[in-house]
């Protein structure tokens, strides 16, 4: 098992960039025998933070054919099961006058020759310092442990790791550990997709937690 981490730079809803750098990423690993995940960062299929930018419904109509275009192309793909790409991005959920009454920040799965796939939603949501989610985000129920090639695998998104506050609604990292062990199964990786701001020290605040 191969896990390569792919660092994102782009503009705030770049989609026409970000949709061509994830293909040509996947395409880098197309010749690849050994099962191979990447992992991009925390929305890297928008950019972040987008605070009020996710509710005007001109971003988030582009953003859905963002999302479907990239599904097409994926579709045209030929098939390549050991080969994934886990890409942070929203997840729109609409009523019947098509105005977003719930927007989720997940993370997909790409795969060559498949459709997207959400295969975890953010549960602990940050309103503090320069982070807003609660204004924007619902917070996820989706267990973090996650199967794929053989290997279970535990997903978080950037907060979902430091939620351990008593003002915290859930920690997710504990809800993780009752997973594995009722599962009982040993975790092989666990994989916190963020867009923390830089700090010094940060890395090794996250290797303790």
């Amino acid at each position: 098992m191969k896990y390569v981490l792919y660092q994102s730079h782009h503009p705030l809803a770049d989609f026409e960039s970000i949709r061509r750098d994830i293909l040509k990423t996947l395409d880098g690993f197309r010749n690849t025998k050994t099962p191979t995940l990447i992992v991009g960062p925390e929305l890297l299929l928008t950019g972040y933070p987008l605070q009020d930018l996710c509710l005007q419904k001109s971003f988030y109509e582009q953003y859905l054919q963002h999302l479907r275009l990239l599904e097409m192309s994926l579709l045209s793909l030929p098939p390549l099961s050991h080969l994934g790409f886990i890409i942070g991005g929203l997840d729109y959920h609409f009523d019947q006058e098509k105005i977003p009454f719930q927007i989720y920040n997940c993370l997909y799965l790409a795969t060559p020759g498949k459709k997207l796939e959400v295969i975890y939603y953010k549960k602990q949501l940050p309103n503090y310092d320069i982070f807003d989610e609660k204004k924007y985000f619902t917070p996820g129920n989706i267990t973090g442990l996650w199967q794929w090639n053989d290997q279970n695998i535990g997903l978080l998104i950037c907060e979902d790791m430091w939620g351990t506050s008593q003002s915290a609604d859930q920690d997710p990292i504990y809800q993780l550990q009752l997973a594995a062990q009722s599962q009982n199964v040993q975790l092989a990786a666990v994989i916190n997709c963020s867009a923390s701001p830089f700090n010094n020290g940060k890395h090794l605040k996250r290797l303790d937690r």
